[in-house]
């Protein structure tokens, strides 16, 4: 697959804005509905984000099942660690998962999509995962910090642009000569078999 081809870095990562410009999407051939209300919340404003990750599980496994992808543990720099700091042939592309219970494809997409036996196995054997509930706005915040404090400036600012109208999403991150590089970006409107097709290209 040719992916989205925009590098992004210390020096680059103002090329990040092409890359988020060019979503493939599709949509569902169901209704969608928002699972904002009274429920519990998938993450909460003032833990760290290790503790708010294992809530997340808990929340999310409450709400889907046991059936999907493992969710890594830890800052978004530990998932790069994760994904990109073993020898060539280990080194797996990083998913950042961004959710908002406000979002109205919200629960579709986590219970089509990523609770998908076929979906959940590909991207637990191919990928790392990293989640992110971004349905409060101090949680939105936390997040864009990380984008910012790994990607960089012009990152986050991409990021506000989407945050939370694009939600929920996926975003690939591979690594080219050592930079890391926005592949492929999905929102929540992309059906289950069009993103296992993009995944297993």
């Amino acid at each position: 697959s040719s992916g989205i081809n925009a590098e992004y870095g210390d020096d680059d990562d103002d090329e990040f804005a092409d890359a988020l410009d060019d979503d493939e999407v599709m949509e569902f051939s169901e209704s969608s509905s928002s699972t904002s209300g009274t429920q519990k919340p998938l993450m909460t404003h003032g833990r760290s984000t290790e503790d708010n990750l294992f809530h997340f599980i808990q929340v999310f496994q409450e709400r889907y099942g046991s059936t999907h992808p493992s969710f890594h543990i830890g800052t978004l720099q530990s998932a790069m660690t994760a994904a990109f700091s073993l020898p060539a042939d280990l080194k797996r592309p990083l998913i950042l998962f961004f959710h908002s219970d406000k979002a109205m494809t919200a629960h579709l997409f986590c219970s089509q999509l990523l609770c998908s036996e076929n979906i959940s196995s590909y991207i637990d054997e191919h990928f790392v995962l990293w989640p992110f509930d971004l349905t409060q706005k101090r949680l939105q915040s936390e997040a864009l910090d990380e984008c910012q404090n790994v990607f960089g400036l012009e990152a986050r600012r991409e990021m506000e642009r989407r945050v939370p109208d694009m939600l929920p999403m996926l975003i690939i991150i591979t690594k080219v000569k050592g930079s890391p590089q926005v592949f492929r970006i999905f929102n929540g409107e992309i059906n289950p078999d069009m993103l296992m097709a993009q995944l297993v290209e």
